[in-house]
């Protein structure tokens, strides 16, 4: 069973951890993160208990579930768009359904879409019979 653990740092901080017991010894199964006032580690334990939480799900018997998932911002890093992935899964499904033999129209005007295509004009501008 995991549980949270809070340990003081040589720093003086506080580290915010992870924790469960296997033959009498204690295992540091995660470490989420280090914090020096009470707002740092208290949002730290929030999201120690969150990652418990969807780890190891267990059925609540006297205490109510909650199905809030946290998203600590000012530990997430923005990556960047990925556009082509629309033009990849669509293209697979059309061949794997095989419309990329009957619907050969179709599918070259779903795979020159771009993220800022109007759709409506594409679908207007088909042939009758194809949607």
């Amino acid at each position: 069973m995991l549980r949270v653990r809070v340990v003081k740092t040589a720093s003086g901080s506080s580290a915010v951890q992870i924790i469960y017991y296997q033959n009498r010894k204690r295992k540091i199964f995660k470490h989420i993160g280090s914090g020096s006032t009470d707002d740092e580690i208290h949002s730290l334990k929030l999201a120690a208990q969150d990652f418990i939480n969807n780890y190891s799900p267990t059925l609540p018997l006297l205490e109510d579930s909650k199905s809030d998932n946290l998203l600590l911002l000012n530990k997430s890093e923005f990556l960047g768009v990925y556009y082509a992935f629309f033009h990849e899964v669509v293209s697979v499904l059309i061949s794997k359904i095989g419309f990329n033999k009957s619907f050969a129209p179709l599918s070259y005007w779903i795979l020159i879409l771009d993220y800022n295509t109007d759709v409506r004009a594409i679908i207007n501008s088909l042939p009758n019979g194809l949607i």
